[in-house]
């Protein structure tokens, strides 16, 4: 074959990878500036069933990967088009948790919690998180933190989060949305309980076989 021959066809091969690479990042452009086509990819994005997260919570059942993957690729891109939507940091604290990485869940709850100082699973979460690492100076303080928001507060956050959580509990239905306010009394109840514990700890003691063989899972809402 003649250099001419062979160079020819290696320059058009060329030529269609630049230009595939030209038109993939203009279409990727054209997706990040447009409104209806950023909607658009959020819709494709979105998790069915979309109240999976509450389902599994309520049901105590097991973990599914996968749809905790979809949460996450879903909140993420919300969070890019959207920023406002700030209540995704609890989402995504929750997803990376599950996915076994829990310096991203921890940087993420730290965000939820300064976004929104009244919504009380934010430290209940990374508390427990702390807690299962024995991190229990740390575990302490969130429970402090814990104890001084209003229960009524972290509902109102809850129940008025539009494009977050209400989406989550079936849009505000009424069995979820009642079920939600005894989760959350339980979640006090939990945080008494450790707490009576760490200030055993603090003062020198042991915790009981019954706390550390505790199943103790986090969750939204």
């Amino acid at each position: 074959m003649s250099l001419k021959n062979f160079l020819f066809p290696a320059a058009n091969i060329l030529l269609s990878i630049f230009l595939l690479i030209v038109f993939w990042k203009a279409g990727r452009g054209i997706l990040e500036t447009y409104p209806i086509a950023q909607q658009s990819a959020l819709g494709h994005l979105q998790p069915q069933p979309l109240t999976y997260m509450w389902d599994m919570n309520i049901n105590n059942a097991a973990i599914d990967t996968n749809m905790i993957n979809e949460y996450k690729d879903y909140y993420s891109y919300l969070l890019k088009i959207d920023p406002s939507q700030k209540d995704a940091y609890t989402i995504l604290g929750y997803c990376y948790h599950y996915l076994g990485n829990d310096t991203k869940a921890i940087a993420y709850f730290k965000k939820a919690i300064l976004n929104n100082p009244d919504y009380s699973w934010n430290y209940y979460d990374l508390m427990i998180i702390y807690f299962t690492q024995s991190r229990f100076e740390e575990c302490y303080v969130m429970l402090k933190n814990l104890q001084q928001v209003n229960p009524q507060k972290s509902l109102r956050v809850m129940f008025t989060s539009q494009e977050i959580f209400l989406p989550l509990l079936g849009a505000g239905d009424k069995d979820a949305m009642l079920n939600s306010i005894a989760h959350l009394k339980l979640s006090y109840t939990i945080s008494s309980f450790i707490m009576h514990e760490l200030i055993k700890v603090k003062s020198g003691g042991q915790l009981e076989s019954s706390v550390t063989n505790m199943k103790l899972n986090i969750y939204v809402f």
